[in-house]
C-alpha cells in the first residue's frame, strides 16, 4: 500500500528568519518513505540567517593554520557570519598572511523531481575583491553533488556572488541540477584574496531551494 503525506505551510515564510534557519516544506510529499517535490513547484530545502550556530555546517570550520577569525556577531546592526584575520596571529616578511577559509553544509537531501537549483545569498565585505573569490574544493563556493550511494556526479558547480558596505549585496543564482543526484553540498570559502588587515567578508543570509522544472521552462 502506498502512503503518501503532503507537506504545507500556513503562510509565506521571510526569506530569512531571525535567529534560527528554517526549511519550507511546501509542496515536497513524501511517498513510501521517499520525498518528491510537486511538479511545477519549488521547495526551500536549506535556510541560514546566520544568527547563531544552527547546527547546519560540518565542523571544524576549515581555516587555514587559524589565520582567519571565523564567528558569529553584528555587522552593521545585522547577524553574520563574519570571517577576518585572526588578532592573535602575525605575518612575517618571508611568510604570507594566508587566511584561506571554509565552510559547508552538511548534506541536503535533494526529493525526487527536482531539477533545478536557486541560491540567494546576502554578503557584506569592505574589501571588493571578494567578489571574484577563488579556492580548490576545501576554499571555495561550489556547489558538490552526490548520488544515491554518496558517490560525487561530475564535476562541482561553482558560483560567485556580489559583496557591499555598509550595505548589505543579495546575489540569486540558479542553474540544473545533474541527473541522478541525491544529495548536495553548499561550500562558502576563500583561498585568494587574503583578507587584508582591517577589513572582513560576511555573509547574512543563504536559501538554497529546488524547483520541479519541465524541459520547456528551463530557459
Amino acid at each position: 500500500m502506498k502512503h503518501t503525506h503532503f507537506f504545507s505551510i500556513l503562510a509565506a515564510l521571510p526569506l530569512f528568519l531571525n535567529g534560527a534557519a528554517a526549511e519550507q516544506t511546501k509542496n515536497v510529499r513524501m511517498e513510501n518513505g521517499k520525498t518528491s517535490v510537486a511538479h511545477g513547484e519549488s521547495a526551500v530545502l536549506f535556510q541560514d540567517d546566520f544568527a547563531k550556530d544552527t547546527g547546519k555546517w560540518k565542523k571544524p570550520l576549515r581555516n587555514h593554520e587559524n589565520f582567519a577569525l571565523i564567528h558569529y556577531t553584528n555587522v552593521h546592526d545585522v547577524p553574520a557570519l563574519r570571517i577576518e584575520r585572526n588578532p592573535k596571529k602575525e605575518g612575517s616578511k618571508v611568510r604570507l598572511f594566508d587566511t584561506a577559509w571554509g565552510i559547508t553544509t552538511k548534506r541536503i537531501n535533494l526529493p525526487a523531481g527536482a531539477n533545478w537549483w536557486k541560491l540567494t545569498i546576502r554578503v557584506f565585505s569592505d574589501q571588493p575583491g571578494f567578489a571574484k573569490s577563488w579556492g580548490s574544493k576545501n576554499y571555495g563556493n561550489l556547489i558538490t553533488w552526490f548520488d544515491k550511494d554518496g558517490k560525487t556526479i561530475g564535476k562541482e558547480t561553482r558560483f560567485s556572488y556580489k559583496v557591499s558596505d555598509p550595505s548589505v549585496a543579495e546575489t540569486r543564482q540558479e542553474g540544473k541540477i545533474p541527473q541522478g543526484a541525491a544529495f548536495a553540498e553548499i561550500s562558502l570559502g576563500a583561498d585568494a584574496p587574503d583578507i587584508q588587515k582591517g577589513k572582513y567578508i560576511a555573509f547574512s543570509g543563504l536559501r538554497f531551494e529546488v524547483v520541479n522544472k519541465s524541459a520547456a521552462s528551463k530557459k
